[in-house]
């Protein structure tokens, strides 16, 4: 009788333990799959999340676009004239310039990744103005740092060259982008005198 009883309880004891394993297998099975499945943070989050924000996956504003807006655009009542017509004047003597040569700059960076197939022609519809046409003409259309970052990829440029690349052409969309209107200008400059005046 004590033998059978003895046999009895190890026979249920190994049963529990068993029972036991089998709960807590699965459960550390799921925390190996999900530690193996789970995506690097870089690609998850940062990287995701910025090639899908706006300044990264739309394309910058095109030399012709800027001088349509500032022409034609609602960022001015329609009778005044004289503000529009010194916005006109920016535009030729600052904005022009200053986002022709970033753009240029750009486009001669680009070469080294393989992206310059993505420029495009600059868009000017038929009934616009003469130097909204000579614009388009002169100026093409840059790519958006999204696509770029997608042709270095496949092409398997290295990854501290596009790095270098893609933040020399951040700088340069930057730069067409301050130059483009008068009043991002002025409130950077205006942030800096407060700087300068509290440092």
């Amino acid at each position: 009788m004590g033998e059978s009883a003895e046999s009895a309880e190890s026979a249920i004891a190994a049963l529990e333990a068993a029972a036991g394993e089998g709960q807590h297998a699965p459960a550390r099975v799921r925390v190996h799959r999900t530690s193996r499945t789970l995506p690097a943070p870089w690609t998850a989050t940062v990287r995701s999340r910025l090639l899908e924000s706006e300044a990264v996956a739309a394309p910058p504003a095109e030399v012709a676009g800027m001088a349509r807006y500032i022409a034609t655009g609602p960022w001015c009542a329609g009778y005044a004239l004289r503000l529009r017509r010194v916005a006109v004047v920016w535009l030729m003597v600052v904005a022009v310039p200053t986002a022709g040569a970033a753009y240029r700059l750009a486009w001669l960076l680009h070469g080294g990744l393989g992206a310059r197939v993505l420029w495009t022609e600059g868009t000017a519809g038929p009934g616009e103005g003469r130097v909204q046409r000579w614009l388009a003409t002169h100026h093409r259309r840059p790519p958006a740092l999204a696509d770029v970052a997608d042709v270095a990829g496949e092409r398997g440029t290295h990854p501290a060259v596009t790095t270098a690349v893609l933040a020399a052409t951040a700088a340069c969309y930057g730069a067409a982008w301050l130059a483009a209107r008068p009043g991002r200008v002025g409130a950077v400059l205006f942030l800096l005198l407060i700087f300068v005046i509290f440092l």
